[in-house]
């Protein structure tokens, strides 16, 4: 390879690959790269296109046919949305840019005009391509790490824009360290000056992104699950974890915001153990007037023994009494024998009933259960688990239960009580 003069002045490390490279090539069909020759520089710029295309779409085949092979389990929505970011394009510009850039710097190495502040302006080009590919690379990431349940766990969305912030300060950095003609550390330095100024104005971004680390760190909470605030008024389906805030869907399918300090700083319901175990819990009250509390005669037994669910018990209550009061002397007031109540047979029977049911989990607790009596009468609360995490089922399945025990209650002599819904709220809490 001969040059009639010296070699032009080609930065690190295009000087050392691509623009060495180009010329080689050129020595190898007989060309001399010399100044002040446009044949060479013809055939500088024809090589140069022919490598760039070949380049552009080799690149930009390999690339599409990597992201179709992780995008092909996903679904059309997916799929379009991945190609929309155009990574393989993006991509596939860099190297044919820096043929193109390094041609440019040899033939204005030999021009002489502006050389240094035409090749800083096409390095800082080169530079915002790259971002752009990085930035799209973090898009298409983000993406198909959303359809698996290991990505749904963590704030992608945060951790992406923290990276993408990244990348635009380290690029923003290296620009200007062009421009001016200093290397980034020394700028870094001078950074220094400022970082209190920079702390306390993007305090809350701080703050927002360690607590959305924090929040999946300690698994917290995670796109897809069912959180509720009730001091903000918050109740619905976790959307979006970014890097400061928490994007909740509520059931009137409102769009509310949370910071993510919020959910580090206040107590909060996550309901996600109610999807982990497949069931949802019924905890109500029923309030029984107390005035109808009473014992069972022989006439109310013999009308309760022919209910299915509780005659055996009642035989096996009824011989358990008769064996105690028996034992008694002959002389023993009425008051000491042990009697069946109304309400107790009633909340035996709210249990068998309960367990009869095929849409209720026996392996979780099951229960009817006396609180203490307050103004509105004796209550009652049934918990248990309903075999269903939708909504529509386990409303309809806690209203049957009710709309039952609300029904029978007049066979034991019982009689429901009405609670305002203020007052039963607080009670029930």
């Amino acid at each position: 390879m001969a040059i009639n003069d010296s070699e032009p002045d080609l930065p690190e490390p295009i000087r050392e690959h691509i623009g060495h490279l180009l010329i080689k090539v050129l020595d190898y069909f007989d060309i001399q790269f010399e100044r002040h020759d446009i044949a060479s520089d013809i055939s500088l710029v024809v090589m140069v296109i022919i490598f760039s295309v070949i380049a552009y779409f080799t690149i930009k085949h390999l690339t599409h046919v990597i992201i179709t092979h992780l995008a092909k389990n996903q679904n059309t929505n997916i799929r379009l949305t991945v190609e929309r970011k155009k990574v393989p394009n993006k991509l596939a510009i860099i190297i044919p840019f820096y043929f193109v850039i390094t041609a440019i710097e040899l033939i204005i190495g030999k021009i002489g005009f502006v050389p240094d502040l035409i090749n800083t302006t096409l390095a800082a080009l080169g530079g915002l391509l790259i971002l752009r590919v990085i930035f799209s690379s973090l898009d298409t990431f983000l993406i198909l790490a959303m359809t698996h349940p290991v990505g749904q766990r963590f704030p992608l969305h945060g951790i992406v824009q923290f990276f993408k912030i990244l990348m635009a300060f380290i690029g923003i950095l290296i620009i200007t360290s062009q421009f001016l003609n200093r290397t980034p550390v020394y700028l870094l330095s001078g950074i220094g000056v400022v970082a209190g100024m920079l702390i306390f104005i993007f305090k809350d971004t701080i703050l927002g992104f360690v607590a959305g680390i924090q929040l999946a760190a300690n698994d917290m909470v995670s796109i897809g699950q069912w959180i509720q605030l009730d001091k903000h008024k918050i109740n619905g389906i976790v959307q979006e974890v970014t890097l400061t805030t928490v994007k909740v869907q509520n059931w009137d399918n409102t769009i509310a915001m949370v910071p993510s300090q919020t959910l580090m700083n206040e107590p909060f319901v996550n309901w996600y153990g109610v999807d982990q175990i497949g069931a949802r819990r019924i905890k109500r009250c029923l309030y029984v007037d107390i005035d109808t509390l009473n014992f069972v005669d022989s006439d109310m037994l013999a009308k309760l023994k022919q209910i299915d669910l509780i005659s055996p018990y009642l035989s096996h209550k009824v011989e358990q009494l008769s064996e105690y009061n028996d034992a008694l002397p002959d002389n023993t007031p009425m008051v000491n024998h042990r009697k069946l109540t109304n309400l107790g047979c009633f909340r035996e029977y709210m249990t068998r009933y309960i367990e009869s049911q095929g849409n209720i989990r026996h392996d979780l607790t099951l229960m009817v259960k006396q609180l203490e009596t307050n103004n509105f009468g004796i209550p009652l609360e049934v918990y248990c688990f309903v075999n269903t995490t939708v909504l529509r089922e386990y409303e309809q399945a806690q209203a049957d239960l009710f709309d039952h025990f609300y029904s029978i209650m007049a066979e034991f002599n019982l009689k429901p009580v009405k609670v305002p819904l203020k007052v039963k709220n607080n009670i029930d809490n």
